[in-house]
């Protein structure tokens, strides 16, 4: 269902969803690099969320700026903003329901 309303393109796609996160982290472990002082987060919703989010918009699912949008509609003590990185013994933000350690924040996963 994400790839077809075009939520995950390209590597991801072709690879599937893992993919998408071990990209993620790499974008979010680089652009921290860049700007230490910042606080990252990650926002978790479900395809079905994402396009009804869209429909309610009038717009297309896969596009960046509507999911970034979508993003800031949470409330800030809304259990799907996860701050990033997540401590060491806590679940990953991939909601793999593994520990980040052994996860998404593994040295397998740099």
């Amino acid at each position: 269902m994400a790839v077809e309303s075009g939520l995950l393109d390209g590597e991801s796609a072709a690879e599937g969803a893992d993919a998408y996160f071990r990209a993620g982290e790499r974008v979010m472990r680089e652009s921290s690099r860049e700007d230490p002082d910042l606080d990252w987060y990650t926002v978790l919703f479900s395809v079905e969320e994402m396009r009804e989010f869209a429909r309610e918009r009038g717009g297309d699912p896969s596009d960046r700026e509507l999911r970034a949008e979508r993003s800031h509609t949470l409330a800030p003590d809304d259990p799907r903003l996860c701050p990033w990185p997540p401590e060491r013994n806590q679940r990953c933000w991939c909601a793999s329901g593994r520990k980040y350690k052994k996860c998404c924040g593994s040295a397998n996963a740099r």
